[in-house]
């Protein structure tokens, strides 16, 4: 089974702007795989402190960091 996280956007459930840190095998492929989807604004930062990461910002501001593991 895929690991499943659901985000909520009821009011009230989270502060404006919250960050979701997630750990990934291969942050490159994820990011080809999201670059072509009509999806939030997403780019790697390959100097990342916790290494490369994908930073994905939902269109409120929520910040979902996928930091590649070894």
């Amino acid at each position: 089974m895929r690991p499943l996280l659901h985000l909520s956007e009821h009011h009230g459930d989270d502060s404006p702007h919250g960050v979701v840190w997630i750990p990934v095998t291969d942050v490159h492929a994820l990011y080809e795989e999201l670059h072509d989807r009509p999806a939030p604004r997403c780019g790697v930062d390959p100097d990342a402190p916790g290494g490369p990461t994908l930073e994905v910002i939902d269109p409120y501001g929520d910040v979902l960091r996928f930091a590649q593991t070894e």
